[in-house]
């Protein structure tokens, strides 16, 4: 079912970088000050400074009354996966991973489809026949990214070596 919006209490637990990273924490940042200011919400927010942080956070969240609680990032996976076993009744959101419980809903993108036009503009730019790719850590995300980046710049140039 659903609840009045004056009985949803938010908690966000951001990731290490916080508000002002330029990363989802500043995007959900935006996401927790537009719900408070247009929808009246009680949001508390936490920022994890340590790995342990981030179950940590998710707990003291859970314990303080939240009702509804963001993980930002997927390294809120296997925390997140233990505290929503825990605290049933509240919903869990988590961006950029996929935990399988029924109290959690999973943020997830088309990161290839982006990427793709990203590469594919690498290649109409260059007009040359090998461009680079980097990217931040060597983790399914980002190598779905990589996939993109190389189909969109191989359908402009097929001979690119990426």
């Amino acid at each position: 079912g659903t609840m009045p919006m004056a009985d949803i209490t938010g908690g966000v637990a951001f990731d290490t970088g916080g508000r002002g990273d330029g990363t989802f924490n500043d995007s959900a940042g935006v996401g927790a000050d537009r719900a408070v200011e247009e929808l009246g919400m009680d949001i508390t927010e936490l920022e994890a400074n340590v790995d342990e942080d981030r179950e940590a956070n998710l707990r003291l969240l859970a314990e303080d009354g939240r009702n509804v609680i963001v993980g930002v990032g997927f390294m809120f996976t296997d925390p997140m996966a233990a505290v929503a076993a825990e605290y049933p009744d509240i919903t869990f959101g988590i961006v950029d991973s996929v935990v399988d419980a029924p109290n959690v809903r999973s943020l997830v993108f088309a990161e290839h489809e982006g990427s793709f036009l990203v590469g594919a503009a690498a290649a109409l730019k260059c007009g040359c026949d090998k461009i680079g790719f980097i990217g931040g850590q060597e983790i399914d995300l980002i190598k779905k990214f990589e996939a993109g980046y190389t189909a969109g710049a191989k359908y402009i140039n097929p001979d690119i070596t990426v």
